[in-house]
Protein backbone atom coordinates (compact mmCIF):
# COMPACT_ATOMS: atom_id res chain seq x y z
CA UNK A 1 0.00 0.00 0.00
CA UNK A 2 2.58 2.62 1.05
CA UNK A 3 4.72 1.72 -1.93
CA UNK A 4 2.01 2.41 -4.17
CA UNK A 5 1.03 5.74 -2.51
CA UNK A 6 4.43 6.62 -2.93
CA UNK A 7 4.40 5.67 -6.93
CA UNK A 8 1.13 7.72 -7.43
CA UNK A 9 2.30 11.23 -5.60
CA UNK A 10 4.46 12.72 -7.50
CA UNK A 11 2.68 15.89 -8.17
CA UNK A 12 3.52 19.12 -10.40
CA UNK A 13 4.65 22.34 -9.14
CA UNK A 14 1.25 23.65 -10.67
CA UNK A 15 -0.48 21.08 -8.99
CA UNK A 16 1.40 21.57 -5.49
CA UNK A 17 -0.19 25.00 -5.61
CA UNK A 18 -3.61 23.34 -6.10
CA UNK A 19 -3.50 20.96 -3.00
CA UNK A 20 -2.35 24.05 -1.00
CA UNK A 21 -5.05 25.77 -1.32
CA UNK A 22 -7.71 23.40 -1.20
CA UNK A 23 -9.64 21.65 1.99
CA UNK A 24 -8.47 19.75 3.85
CA UNK A 25 -9.55 16.28 3.57
CA UNK A 26 -7.44 13.48 5.10
CA UNK A 27 -10.96 12.68 7.10
CA UNK A 28 -13.96 11.06 5.43
CA UNK A 29 -16.48 12.95 7.06
CA UNK A 30 -13.94 16.41 5.46
CA UNK A 31 -14.53 14.81 1.75
CA UNK A 32 -17.70 14.28 2.30
CA UNK A 33 -18.73 18.32 3.18
CA UNK A 34 -16.47 19.07 0.76
CA UNK A 35 -17.84 16.67 -2.05
CA UNK A 36 -21.58 18.66 -1.45
CA UNK A 37 -20.22 22.10 -1.97
CA UNK A 38 -20.64 21.02 -6.14
CA UNK A 39 -23.54 21.36 -7.61
CA UNK A 40 -22.95 17.89 -10.22
CA UNK A 41 -23.73 15.56 -6.64
CA UNK A 42 -26.68 17.94 -5.63
CA UNK A 43 -28.24 17.66 -8.98
CA UNK A 44 -27.88 13.48 -9.54
CA UNK A 45 -29.25 13.87 -5.48
CA UNK A 46 -32.08 15.82 -7.02
CA UNK A 47 -32.31 13.27 -9.83
CA UNK A 48 -32.62 10.62 -7.46
CA UNK A 49 -34.95 11.97 -5.00
CA UNK A 50 -37.57 13.00 -7.69
CA UNK A 51 -37.38 10.21 -10.22
CA UNK A 52 -37.76 7.11 -6.64
CA UNK A 53 -40.82 9.44 -5.65
CA UNK A 54 -42.10 9.33 -8.61
CA UNK A 55 -41.65 5.67 -8.94
CA UNK A 56 -42.77 5.14 -5.20
CA UNK A 57 -46.48 7.16 -6.89
CA UNK A 58 -46.72 4.90 -9.43
CA UNK A 59 -47.05 1.89 -7.76
CA UNK A 60 -47.73 -1.38 -9.76
CA UNK A 61 -44.02 -3.25 -9.16
CA UNK A 62 -43.38 -6.34 -11.05
CA UNK A 63 -40.34 -8.32 -11.73
CA UNK A 64 -39.56 -6.45 -14.82
CA UNK A 65 -38.69 -3.87 -12.08
CA UNK A 66 -35.51 -5.96 -11.35
CA UNK A 67 -34.67 -6.65 -14.59
CA UNK A 68 -34.88 -2.90 -15.65
CA UNK A 69 -32.69 -2.07 -12.72
CA UNK A 70 -30.31 -5.11 -13.73
CA UNK A 71 -30.21 -3.67 -17.11
CA UNK A 72 -28.32 -0.13 -16.01
CA UNK A 73 -26.71 -1.84 -12.96
CA UNK A 74 -24.97 -4.05 -15.78
CA UNK A 75 -24.49 -1.56 -18.28
CA UNK A 76 -22.59 1.27 -16.25
CA UNK A 77 -19.10 -0.26 -15.38
CA UNK A 78 -19.19 -0.65 -19.93
CA UNK A 79 -20.09 2.82 -20.59
CA UNK A 80 -17.65 3.92 -18.15
CA UNK A 81 -14.69 2.10 -19.32
CA UNK A 82 -15.78 3.11 -22.99
CA UNK A 83 -16.38 6.55 -21.89
CA UNK A 84 -13.17 7.25 -20.60
CA UNK A 85 -10.79 5.38 -23.16
CA UNK A 86 -12.73 6.38 -26.20
CA UNK A 87 -14.09 9.74 -25.39
CA UNK A 88 -12.13 11.32 -23.14
CA UNK A 89 -8.51 9.86 -24.01
CA UNK A 90 -9.60 11.04 -27.69
CA UNK A 91 -7.09 13.19 -29.03
CA UNK A 92 -7.61 16.25 -31.48
CA UNK A 93 -7.70 15.34 -34.33
CA UNK A 94 -8.14 16.84 -38.21
CA UNK A 95 -11.52 17.05 -40.07
CA UNK A 96 -12.39 18.83 -43.44
CA UNK A 97 -9.05 20.72 -42.63
CA UNK A 98 -10.23 21.72 -39.44
CA UNK A 99 -8.70 20.59 -35.94
CA UNK A 100 -11.56 19.05 -33.71
CA UNK A 101 -11.05 18.90 -30.10
CA UNK A 102 -14.81 18.04 -28.82
CA UNK A 103 -15.08 19.52 -24.85
CA UNK A 104 -15.28 16.79 -22.68
CA UNK A 105 -11.70 15.66 -23.70
CA UNK A 106 -10.60 18.69 -23.75
CA UNK A 107 -11.68 19.16 -20.22
CA UNK A 108 -10.40 15.25 -19.24
CA UNK A 109 -6.96 16.76 -20.25
CA UNK A 110 -7.51 19.16 -18.19
CA UNK A 111 -7.82 17.11 -15.30
CA UNK A 112 -5.00 15.29 -15.76
CA UNK A 113 -2.74 18.15 -16.07
CA UNK A 114 -3.91 19.28 -12.60
CA UNK A 115 -5.74 15.84 -10.95
CA UNK A 116 -5.99 18.11 -7.41
CA UNK A 117 -8.33 20.65 -8.54
CA UNK A 118 -11.59 19.16 -7.11
CA UNK A 119 -13.37 21.48 -9.82
CA UNK A 120 -12.31 19.39 -13.13
CA UNK A 121 -13.27 15.97 -11.05
CA UNK A 122 -16.59 16.15 -11.31
CA UNK A 123 -18.83 15.93 -14.59
CA UNK A 124 -19.72 18.95 -16.09
CA UNK A 125 -23.15 20.35 -14.48
CA UNK A 126 -25.17 20.05 -17.50
CA UNK A 127 -24.04 16.24 -18.37
CA UNK A 128 -26.81 14.59 -16.07
CA UNK A 129 -29.43 16.51 -16.99
CA UNK A 130 -28.86 15.85 -20.64
CA UNK A 131 -28.02 11.93 -20.09
CA UNK A 132 -30.98 11.86 -17.41
CA UNK A 133 -33.23 13.02 -20.41
CA UNK A 134 -31.90 10.68 -23.24
CA UNK A 135 -32.19 7.68 -20.87
CA UNK A 136 -36.34 8.72 -19.94
CA UNK A 137 -36.76 8.77 -23.42
CA UNK A 138 -35.40 5.46 -24.68
CA UNK A 139 -36.64 3.61 -20.98
CA UNK A 140 -39.88 4.15 -22.50
CA UNK A 141 -39.13 3.50 -25.62
CA UNK A 142 -37.96 0.06 -24.39
CA UNK A 143 -40.73 -0.48 -21.94
CA UNK A 144 -43.67 1.53 -23.20
CA UNK A 145 -43.82 2.18 -19.14
CA UNK A 146 -43.31 5.51 -17.16
CA UNK A 147 -43.17 3.41 -13.95
CA UNK A 148 -40.23 1.18 -15.43
CA UNK A 149 -38.88 4.49 -16.97
CA UNK A 150 -38.52 5.91 -13.39
CA UNK A 151 -36.83 2.71 -12.12
CA UNK A 152 -34.35 3.27 -14.50
CA UNK A 153 -33.81 6.59 -13.72
CA UNK A 154 -33.54 5.69 -10.22
CA UNK A 155 -30.91 3.63 -10.79
CA UNK A 156 -29.50 5.00 -12.89
CA UNK A 157 -29.00 8.38 -10.70
CA UNK A 158 -27.76 6.28 -7.95
CA UNK A 159 -25.11 4.96 -9.28
CA UNK A 160 -24.38 7.94 -11.20
CA UNK A 161 -23.97 9.67 -8.19
CA UNK A 162 -22.12 6.48 -6.51
CA UNK A 163 -19.57 6.80 -9.17
CA UNK A 164 -19.07 10.99 -8.56
CA UNK A 165 -18.17 10.08 -4.89
CA UNK A 166 -15.83 7.13 -6.22
CA UNK A 167 -13.93 9.59 -8.51
CA UNK A 168 -13.89 12.27 -5.87
CA UNK A 169 -12.74 10.58 -3.18
CA UNK A 170 -9.71 9.02 -5.00
CA UNK A 171 -8.34 12.75 -5.93
CA UNK A 172 -9.02 13.22 -1.47
CA UNK A 173 -6.43 12.96 0.95
CA UNK A 174 -8.16 10.01 2.50
CA UNK A 175 -7.05 7.08 2.05
CA UNK A 176 -9.84 4.15 1.58
CA UNK A 177 -9.94 1.77 4.60
CA UNK A 178 -12.00 -1.25 2.63
CA UNK A 179 -9.55 -3.55 -0.26
CA UNK A 180 -12.39 -3.08 -2.66
CA UNK A 181 -11.81 0.82 -2.91
CA UNK A 182 -8.06 0.66 -1.99
CA UNK A 183 -7.76 -0.73 -4.75
CA UNK A 184 -10.17 1.46 -7.36
CA UNK A 185 -7.81 4.25 -5.50
CA UNK A 186 -4.79 2.39 -6.06
CA UNK A 187 -5.65 1.90 -9.84
CA UNK A 188 -6.84 5.69 -10.68
CA UNK A 189 -3.69 7.07 -9.51
CA UNK A 190 -1.84 4.55 -11.55
CA UNK A 191 -4.02 6.23 -14.61
CA UNK A 192 -3.26 9.43 -13.49
CA UNK A 193 0.49 9.09 -11.97
CA UNK A 194 2.12 6.16 -14.35
CA UNK A 195 0.26 5.53 -17.26
CA UNK A 196 -3.04 7.38 -18.56
CA UNK A 197 -3.22 4.05 -20.94
CA UNK A 198 -4.45 1.95 -18.48
CA UNK A 199 -7.40 1.32 -15.55
CA UNK A 200 -9.94 3.23 -16.92
CA UNK A 201 -12.43 1.72 -14.78
CA UNK A 202 -14.37 2.92 -11.53
CA UNK A 203 -16.97 0.63 -9.58
CA UNK A 204 -15.65 -2.61 -11.49
CA UNK A 205 -12.05 -2.69 -11.45
CA UNK A 206 -12.22 -5.94 -12.96
CA UNK A 207 -13.13 -4.20 -16.14
CA UNK A 208 -9.36 -3.48 -16.66
CA UNK A 209 -8.31 -7.24 -16.60
CA UNK A 210 -11.36 -7.82 -19.10
CA UNK A 211 -10.36 -5.39 -21.17
CA UNK A 212 -6.31 -5.51 -21.32
CA UNK A 213 -5.59 -1.97 -19.77
CA UNK A 214 -4.99 -3.81 -15.89
CA UNK A 215 -2.58 -6.03 -14.68
CA UNK A 216 0.32 -5.33 -12.33
CA UNK A 217 1.69 -1.92 -11.58
CA UNK A 218 5.40 -2.96 -12.33
CA UNK A 219 4.80 -4.15 -15.87
CA UNK A 220 3.20 -1.23 -17.18
CA UNK A 221 5.98 1.93 -18.28
CA UNK A 222 5.20 5.14 -17.55
CA UNK A 223 3.49 7.25 -19.95
CA UNK A 224 5.13 10.81 -21.03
Amino acid sequence: MNQHADQTRQYSSEENRTRASRPETKRLGQAFRVFLRYPTPAIISTLFVVSSFVRLVLGRWSAWDLVASAIVVGYWPFQEWFAHKYLLHLKPFRFLGRTIDIYPAARHRAHHQNPSDFSLVFLPWHVPLIAFAAFVGLGYLVFHSFALTMTIMTTFSAVALAYEWIHFITHTDYVPKTAYMRRIWRNHRLHHYKNEHYWFSFTMPAMDEWMGTGGPHDQVEKSE
